[in-house]
């Protein structure tokens, strides 16, 4: 298992990781290590993620159509059936 040494540590820091070990009930390489495991954990999810978005968007495509929004709404509304209307035989 391989062995990780942090020097440089904010006092401040430092003593913020001793609280939270403390309140976990760890201590504070245990909690270095899950805090690190944590943000990684968090990064993976945030990649999967953006990568089912942007394969989602790939298989949606885009819409190309060259008539303004009020055209467009005009056609949806003109290809519209009545409800109560007598069905075509």
């Amino acid at each position: 298992m391989a062995v990780l040494q942090i020097q440089g540590i904010d006092d401040a820091l430092y003593e913020r990781l001793r609280q939270m070990a403390a309140i976990d009930h760890r201590s504070i390489s245990q909690e270095v290590l899950y805090l690190i495991e944590e943000h990684l954990a968090r990064r993976e999810d945030q990649r999967i993620a953006g990568a089912s978005a942007s394969g989602l968007l790939a298989l949606a495509g885009s819409w190309d159509d060259q008539r303004d929004a009020d055209a467009i709404i005009a056609d949806l509304r003109a290809a519209r059936r009545n409800a109560t209307a007598e069905p075509a035989l």
